[in-house]
Parts: C-alpha cells; sequence; structure tokens
C-alpha cells in the first residue's frame, strides 16, 4: 500500500509477491486534509479486504500509523522504507 498516485518499486515488489498493488492518494489540497482522506480510504479498504499482511510504503508514517491502528494485531504490516523516511538531519543517513 502506498499513499501515492503510482510507485514503481511498489508495484515491483506487489507483482513479484504476486499480490495487488494499492495507491491511495487522498486527493488534493493540504498535506492534512489528503492524509485525512488517505486514512479514510484506507481504513474502508483494510476493512473490506481483510488483509492477513501488509506492506505499506514509508514515508508517510501516516499510512503506517493509520494500518497499525485500522488492523487486528494479528495482521501482520511490514514497512518498506524508503531512504528519505531513514535520512537524519545530517543527510548521512546514519543514526547515531
Amino acid at each position: 500500500m502506498s499513499w501515492i498516485g503510482f510507485h514503481g518499486r511498489s508495484a515491483g515488489i506487489a507483482k513479484a509477491l504476486g499480490i495487488r498493488s494499492e495507491f491511495i492518494t487522498g486527493g488534493t489540497g493540504p498535506a492534512p486534509l489528503r492524509y485525512l482522506r488517505a486514512w479514510r480510504e484506507t481504513a474502508r479498504l483494510l476493512k473490506r479486504e481483510r488483509p492477513s499482511t501488509v506492506i505499506v510504503m514509508q514515508p508517510p508514517i501516516v499510512a503506517l500509523l493509520c494500518v497499525a491502528f485500522r488492523t487486528p494485531r494479528s495482521v501482520r504490516i511490514i514497512g518498506d522504507l524508503h531512504t528519505v523516511s531513514s535520512r537524519t538531519p545530517s543527510g548521512n543517513g546514519r543514526l547515531r
């Protein structure tokens, strides 16, 4: 699951695993409004599909939080962490 219109890496992972990819944008407007709409759409999708595992692209961390809060504890959640999500303020990518 990716909160973006399309992402090749997410589509590639889904294809390699033989699963469906989901791209949720939340529409247009300021980020808080898009995230609220994406949260609602994600929650509806999770309720309808009831997956046993969800792979969530990071960033945004809000997508991961949504999946964590909107699924039963038995659901496995995998974070696809993109480089920008682990960057430090110095930009070297190393955590101390």
